[in-house]
């Protein structure tokens, strides 16, 4: 029985990161005597990662494990910590050219992370453009993602990430910034489009109104699209509100 199977959990049971540990026991075997174990990896981390951690990760009790954590495995392990945000999808991909007789440690070890503080500072500025802060109802400014970083990142840190003087964020950094702003933390490794249509947006589109407000919108200078981002959100807020207390959403100039 694969180690995939002999977790306790289905092999699409539990967080992404666990079905991703899961893969990474199956496709990195340990240096001197086989698969990796609770008991192998806690003597191979120094004691970072406890045999009841590497239990409960694997078996799907742990959403996101902590950036020490994370950085301690790879380390143990022999990869680059960015591995961790691949999509899953590459993960499953690697994990069937290994179950086809490939040789995937070229993968695994030749992946280095990239100093690329200008990418980042690219990925992070869209993050700024098109998300909003649900305490404002407006776009995120330096200090309001400071604020939310508990700590980790301070307006400076902000302005240099955006700027792009940052080249090699740290985990900590990145996975704060993904609570912010609610997103994968594979957004920031992936190379595919972002903003790809989803299956809800297609749906969307073949609306008639959203149809029209969609190609409206693409006449619209990018101050004016900004505007009606924003107005589009007010009114989604004071649905919710409306949908809360069951009545008609109030705005600020209502008496």
């Amino acid at each position: 029985m694969s180690g995939l199977e002999g977790s306790g959990k289905e092999p699409g049971a539990g967080s992404v990161f666990a079905r991703k540990f899961r893969i990474m026991l199956e496709v990195i075997p340990h240096p001197q005597s086989g698969k990796w174990s609770g008991t192998k990896l806690e003597r191979a981390t120094g004691g970072k990662v406890k045999t009841s951690y590497f239990s409960s990760l694997r078996d799907g009790h742990i959403h996101i494990p902590r950036v020490d954590k994370i950085e301690a495995i790879a380390e143990a392990m022999g990869f680059s910590p960015e591995l961790w945000f691949r999509d899953l999808s590459w993960w499953q991909a690697l994990h069937e050219r290994l179950n086809e007789g490939e040789d995937v440690e070229t993968s695994l070890r030749g992946y280095q992370k990239r100093s690329n503080g200008k990418r980042f500072s690219e990925l992070l500025e869209r993050l700024f453009k098109v998300k909003i802060n649900e305490e404002t109802g407006r776009p995120f400014t330096n200090r309001d993602v400071a604020a939310k970083s508990r700590g980790v990142l301070t307006e400076e840190d902000v302005v240099a990430l955006r700027e792009g003087r940052t080249a090699n964020p740290t985990w900590a950094q990145v996975l704060v910034l993904c609570d912010v702003f609610g997103v994968d933390p594979s957004y920031w490794t992936e190379r595919k489009n972002p903003w790809a249509m989803s299956e809800t947006v297609l749906e969307a589109m073949e609306e008639q109104d959203s149809y029209m407000i969609f190609q409206n919108s693409l006449q619209l200078s990018e101050e004016n699209r900004t505007m009606l981002r924003l107005l589009s959100e007010h009114l989604r807020r004071g649905q919710l509100t409306e949908s809360d207390t069951g009545e008609p959403a109030r705005g600020e100039d209502d008496e």
